[in-house]
């Protein structure tokens, strides 16, 4: 048999009722949901800044390409933070840091220049690029490769999100 723990102060039915405290034992048969509310914050914070995001890509050239596309929610201030490990299939590699503050002021978003910056690019890898630019309400992680080169690329974010 099946457990299933209970908050104390659950409430439910159509009058929303307290069902009372912790059941010790529970037989259920069929659960009917008519109605799923979705959190998206948690204490204010957005649920997003609780958890890093990765998003990786490869690329077979030169050609500027769109890494990672990152909303900024309108009438906020947000830390921004970057970290990427980039490796050829030639076992090249690089790894790379950079935060930004980006504002989202009635709907204009606004970067500021990179801080907390470093990186470590092997030689062979030299010219590849990495670039955040704004898109409309969106910052964008554009980067370019290298001509005939196979790279993969991997960006792991961080954001701190405060609205006002």
């Amino acid at each position: 048999m099946s457990q299933l723990g209970l908050n104390p102060n659950i409430i439910g039915g159509p009058n929303y009722r307290q069902l009372g405290e912790i059941l010790d034992e529970l037989n259920i048969r069929k659960i009917t949901v008519s109605e799923i509310i979705i959190t998206t914050t948690l204490n204010g914070i957005p649920i997003s800044d609780l958890f890093p995001s990765t998003d990786v890509i490869s690329t077979t050239d030169a050609t500027l390409t769109t890494l990672s596309t990152i909303p900024i929610s309108n009438n906020t201030a947000v830390l921004l933070t970057v970290d990427m490990v980039v490796a050829s299939l030639a076992g090249d590699s690089a790894v790379i840091r950079q935060s930004y503050k980006v504002t989202n002021n009635a709907g204009t978003v606004t970067l500021s220049a990179a801080f907390d910056m470093y990186s470590i690019i092997d030689a062979a890898l030299a010219a590849i690029t990495v670039s955040f630019v704004v898109s409309t309400t969106d910052v964008l992680i554009r980067v370019t490769g290298i001509a005939a080169t196979n790279i993969n690329w991997s960006a792991t974010r961080i954001t701190k999100t405060l609205a006002f």
